[in-house]
């Protein structure tokens, strides 16, 4: 199992579903499949702990070696999950429905970044 610490001033606020960042547990289930599940959610903002299926590892070594080095970077999947649900939302012209107006983005323990979604359409006439 793999457990990840975060402090316990950045879990808490609108930013925060559950003791992660928005979108966090949709992004590590797209970013990990069936080999990683959540075992634990944060409490006061502690800790994630992941359990990992090592029988569902890729059997070719280079493969094993690259996803044990993406499965290292669990932080930048919690962390970045935000963003990436906002990208993908202005992908499709969409606003996620169900997130802050204002949406926090931790760069690094007590550094944020403000994000504000918006979608704005252009109309040529012509």
């Amino acid at each position: 199992m793999r457990s990840m610490s975060f402090s316990a001033n950045s879990a808490r606020g609108p930013f925060f579903v559950n003791g992660l960042p928005f979108g966090a547990m949709d992004a590590i289930k797209d970013a990990y499949g069936a080999t990683v599940q959540i075992k634990d959610l944060p409490r006061d903002g502690l800790n994630l702990t992941l359990k990992i299926n090592l029988s569902k590892l890729p059997a070719n070594q280079d493969q094993r070696q690259s996803f044990l080095v993406k499965i290292a970077s669990v932080r930048e999947v919690v962390l970045g999950a935000p963003l990436r649900v906002i990208l993908k939302h202005l992908a499709s012209r969409t606003v996620a429905p169900d997130i802050d107006p204002l949406v926090a983005l931790v760069h690094r323990p007590r550094e944020l970044f403000f994000l504000v979604p918006k979608v704005t359409a252009y109309y040529k006439h012509g």
